[in-house]
């Protein structure tokens, strides 16, 4: 469905619910810059929190654009993370975001959802 014919059969609400779950289309990058700026003070918040040692492995779930991989590899050397993201969108932009890390295998990017993780031992 175009994004044109999406906007006037469905909601605004819905559609832009639709856009925060799992963002995609056309809106995609935008709805990924946004949700940085609303998301900064909570990912400050628990980036102050964690305190992971060198070697680490962390998950997060819902990535978004990857903005913040960075500041989670600033807290610890050697660290291994993984994240799952349900937007193939965000997924291939966070992979390029961080292709740094991504390439030196530190950064394990996947595209699904959490109620199918696989990351269990």
């Amino acid at each position: 469905m175009t994004i044109v014919k999406e906007l006037f059969t469905r909601p605004v609400s819905r559609f832009i619910a639709s856009q925060l779950r799992k963002p995609h289309g056309f809106f995609a990058s935008r709805i990924g810059r946004e949700m940085n700026i609303s998301n900064a003070a909570v990912y400050g918040l628990t980036l102050s929190a964690i305190e992971p040692s060198d070697g680490d492995s962390i998950l997060e779930i819902g990535f978004g654009n990857g903005k913040f991989f960075p500041d989670l590899f600033a807290k610890a050397a050697g660290l291994n993370v993984y994240g799952l993201e349900l937007s193939a969108k965000m997924v291939a932009t966070a992979r390029s975001n961080n292709s740094e890390t991504t390439a030196a295998g530190q950064l394990d990017l996947y595209l699904g959802s959490s109620d199918k993780m696989v990351f269990w031992n």
